[in-house]
């Protein structure tokens, strides 16, 4: 059974085209994961099949009486408003039935001498307890109690007001109260963005359960892997989607397939180019014959000369014109892989990248300790992942690392002449920064020729042409992110230290950047929550707990 369809819909924001004719459908029992770059338009398109905007071409229907529920990314409620006000305003329509169905029983009760009017009254009652059941109308106390202990929210006052609440109360009482109503399809925006991990694998079980039609836009593979049955790709420079079967493993699959394929495609009609050039040099030289004719006849040699002109004339016009039509719809070059690169003219064991941490301690302004006796080293290709909650101080112990803090107590050694390559969460422009263009900013105190930083950032396959005239400020944060991830590989640093590297980023782009920190030959020290990474994790994986210890695994 549909329930959402897209027909050929356009979103146009001033200049730039979002979405193009962009089609699909989402059917009872679906759940659809809709992934792509960050600007490519998934906000967009869930807000469009909310009806919250309209398109500028084509069509998006959803189908009566199916009830469309919607998470934005983030949460909005009026000014003094309850979390049981919250909820209640959620199961709107099923208190309205609820409430009136109770008017319509009175009104039997006071009608009974009056036969018309109660049949009447029990028609209307009939219809209303229908789509009160339909609606889930009896079971929304039970439903709203289980997703509310679901997503840790069990003992949370329904009187308690909403801005006393943190933004990840917040966020799980959205979910809380979406799920409660049981709409007939769930419109997800990062629905996993501020949930811990307890919540997060809740969150997976039930919409694995959900009887309705979901579609949702994540960066969470892991979270993609367990819920998807499909996913639908939004292509930022085309704005146009592509349809995938199955979970995120199937996705990869399929990816690498195209990439293979368009691989092979490139390569073949890179070889016909070639092919096509030569004939075209070489046609213009080449004649029928390597003699003249025995009888020296000169009627015969002008005559079969000129046969032989028009035929080698044809040649190469043939060949000119495929040359011309394979230009105009050419195959684009396949990225390069991305890869993170190395100063080469180190050697010798006393050059070996390490770094050595000795009973490190950092206390925050009012003296209270955030980190306390950490110690650990890295050296050659080694790697260490850090996880652990928010507020662990994990990103403060990369800062250290750098040197933009300065430890209370203990030491950090780094082998001398070290380059550190340091990606940071959350990148910010500095003063003045934001009038530099893409290009401006990846060749910001670099030596080198324009042409040339130009070519090598387009090499990265990390932005498109057209994109390296883009002032900084026009970014988004995933742009900002890879324009920062660019400088990393340019620098060629000896030792990685890397912030939630996949935050921000596309699904595609979050492999290609493990596979390059993968094939790093120095030492790498990665700080994340991303899950699919951590379970995937080549060197030790160790916890920074609330107690300010790194455990291992």
């Amino acid at each position: 059974m549909q329930i959402l369809v897209f027909d050929d819909v356009m979103k146009i924001y001033g200049d730039r085209t979002v979405l193009d004719k962009v089609s699909f459908r989402l059917s009872k029992g679906e759940r659809t994961a809709l992934v792509g770059e960050n600007g490519a338009g998934k906000s967009t398109l869930l807000k469009l099949g909310a009806g919250l905007e309209e398109p500028d071409e084509g069509e998006v229907r959803s189908f009566q009486p199916m009830r469309i529920g919607y998470l934005p990314q983030t949460m909005e409620a009026r000014g003094g408003q309850t979390v049981g006000g919250y909820l209640e305003a959620a199961l709107g329509e099923i208190r309205q039935l609820q409430a009136e169905m109770e008017r319509l029983a009175e009104a039997m009760k006071d009608r009974r001498g009056e036969a018309e009017q109660a049949e009447d009254a029990l028609r209307a009652y009939g219809l209303a307890a229908e789509r009160f059941e339909s609606l889930g109308g009896y079971e929304a106390e039970y439903r709203t109690s289980v997703v509310m202990e679901g997503l840790g929210l069990g003992q949370l006052s329904r009187e308690r007001r909403l801005d006393t609440l943190s933004g990840g109360e917040k966020r799980r009482l959205a979910i809380a109260a979406l799920l409660a109503a049981a709409p007939d399809a769930l419109l997800l925006d990062e629905p996993t963005n501020h949930l811990d991990e307890q919540a997060v694998r809740w969150l997976e079980r039930y919409l694995s359960g959900y009887r309705g039609a979901v579609l949702f836009a994540s960066h969470d593979r892991l979270f993609i892997n367990r819920t998807a049955t499909g996913i639908l790709e939004l292509d930022e420079a085309a704005g146009s989607c592509g349809h995938y079967a199955g979970n995120y493993d199937a996705y990869r699959q399929q990816k690498q397939q195209e990439r293979l394929r368009w691989q092979e495609d490139y390569e073949r009609e890179q070889q016909e180019i070639r092919e096509l050039r030569h004939k075209v040099k070489e046609t213009a030289y080449r004649v029928s014959h390597n003699r003249p004719p025995t009888d020296r006849d000169k009627f015969a040699r002008t005559f079969f000369g000129e046969r032989v002109q028009r035929r080698i004339s044809q040649n190469i016009r043939n060949a000119e014109q495929r040359l011309e039509r394979i230009g105009r719809h050419a195959v684009p070059k396949p990225p390069d892989p991305l890869c993170f690169r190395i100063r080469l003219e180190r050697e010798g064991d006393e050059h070996v990248p390490s770094i050595r941490v000795t009973g490190l301690s950092y206390a925050k302004e009012d003296g209270s300790p955030l980190l306390e006796r950490l110690t650990f080293s890295l050296e050659g290709a080694q790697r260490m992942l850090i996880a652990g909650p928010n507020g662990a101080g994990k990103t403060t112990l990369l800062r250290l690392l750098t040197g933009e803090l300065k430890p209370s107590q203990g030491n950090i050694e780094i082998s001398a002449g070290v380059r550190i390559g340091y990606w940071e969460q959350e990148p910010a422009l500095a003063s003045g920064d934001s009038d530099k263009t893409v290009l401006e900013l990846y060749r910001d105190r670099r030596i080198g020729y324009r042409e040339e930083h130009a070519r090598e950032l387009l090499d990265t396959g990390l932005f498109r042409p057209a994109e390296l005239d883009r002032r900084a400020e026009e970014l988004s944060p995933g742009q900002l992110r890879k324009l920062l991830l660019a400088r990393l590989i340019a620098e060629r640093p000896d030792m990685l230290l890397l912030d939630e590297p996949t935050n921000h980023l596309s699904l595609e782009l979050a492999e290609r950047v493990e596979q390059a920190v993968h094939a790093f030959p120095g030492p790498v020290l990665i700080v994340t929550h991303d899950r699919w990474l951590i379970e995937r994790f080549s060197g030790s994986v160790v916890y920074l707990t609330p107690g300010n210890r790194l455990s291992s695994d």
